[in-house]
């Protein structure tokens, strides 16, 4: 079982985005998939609600995936061993820990409880001194460990990536002909310890608490009349995301 948890010390940075994305992936891959939402405004527990409100108007509407389950998470920090524990022997593939912006106890200690912590980074000069704090915070807390006890490895994930700087990056076309403020910060990101994978700047994405987990909106649109081109958009994001998750998963058996 894979423990994941998301972490920035700034509100708006794209964590919960990053969840549904985790989340749809899992799913893609017929895994089973367990949320706990420990944010402040709660979206991750509104996911199920929203999408079971929203207007698809011709497109017929599927059930919410029966494997994805969300739930705030526990309060004290054995309950939520244990309830790891109950999980795994359960047969979840995956947990998604979604934190409350800022420095807390009780963010570190989910982050002590994961697999691996992934740090939303947006390409954006102002993100970028975020994702640097971040960072940081995680090597401080590593640092209160004693020697040899286990740390969760911690990587950002580029997200909300216009697509001339995924070209840059990827080494198509000139990176010359980004402004010289997205290369510092794109190449700023990229020294931080990465996931390949980048997330696109989406309107779906951005709009996941009303289509639900990509898989489930894809084939109900793929059955629908004149859903065609729409289901294509979901694809392909699925595709990303799963390729995002692959590396979450290899990088741990390594």
């Amino acid at each position: 079982m894979q423990v994941v948890t998301l972490i920035q010390t700034k509100g708006g940075s794209g964590k919960t985005t990053l969840a549904m994305t985790l989340a749809s992936a899992a799913l893609a891959k017929g895994h089973k998939v367990q949320m706990f939402d420990g944010d402040v405004n709660k979206q991750l527990l509104s996911w199920k609600p929203s999408f079971e409100d929203a207007d698809w108007a011709h497109i017929e509407k599927p059930d919410w995936p029966e494997d994805l389950k969300i739930d705030e998470p526990p309060v004290d920090v054995n309950e939520l061993y244990a309830k790891l524990d109950e999980l795994e022997e359960s047969g979840t593939d995956l947990v998604i820990i979604d934190t409350r912006p800022g420095s807390y106890e009780s963010t570190e200690d989910f982050a002590n409880a994961a697999n691996i912590v992934l740090i939303p980074a947006r390409p954006a000069q102002a993100e970028w001194r975020l994702v640097l704090s971040a960072f940081e915070w995680m090597t401080a807390l590593k640092g209160t460990l004693a020697k040899g006890e286990r740390f969760p490895k911690v990587k950002s994930v580029i997200a909300n990536v216009p697509t001339k700087i995924i070209k840059a990056a990827a080494g198509v076309g000139s990176s010359g002909s980004l402004p010289k403020r997205d290369q510092d910060v794109l190449n700023n990101i990229l020294e931080t310890p990465h996931l390949d994978t980048m997330i696109p700047n989406s309107r779906i994405l951005e709009n996941l608490l009303f289509h639900g987990p990509l898989p489930t909106a894809e084939k109900a649109h793929r059955n629908g009349r004149g859903g065609k081109l729409m289901a294509d958009h979901f694809e392909d994001l699925k595709d990303i995301a799963v390729s995002l998750y692959d590396e979450i998963i290899e990088g741990d058996e390594q």
